[in-house]
């Protein structure tokens, strides 16, 4: 017997946009019937949802609340984070982003 693809019942489904909402005001019940769409909390953001298999370059899409909300939990590279005790963003390593520059400068050579 012949067994197709259809009789067992495994179909994969690309993921589709996240949302990524900060008060539910309904947007759940929105967007719940859509398939591939994804809805995330911003006080829960999650690496494997943002980046599913560690390929970035997912479609977000931000509500205004939520971006509001961004700098209550992490903070700015000026204030502290009011919702986690003693947290601030990470400052950057390198001063000069050019990489192929400083590959090719004199001192490196």
């Amino acid at each position: 017997a012949v067994v197709s693809t259809q009789s067992t019942g495994r179909r994969i489904m690309k993921r589709g946009p996240l949302v990524i909402y900060s008060k539910d005001n309904g947007i759940c019940r929105a967007f719940r019937n859509i398939p591939g769409i994804t809805l995330l909390n911003v006080s829960r953001l999650n690496l494997l949802k943002i980046a599913p298999g560690g390929h970035v370059g997912r479609f977000c899409i931000w509500t205004e609340s939520a971006f509001k909300k961004l700098d209550n939990i992490y903070g700015t590279w000026k204030a502290a984070s009011t919702e986690k005790k003693e947290y601030n963003l990470p400052m950057p390593k390198m001063t000069n982003t050019d990489l192929s520059r400083l590959l090719k400068s004199d001192e490196i050579q």
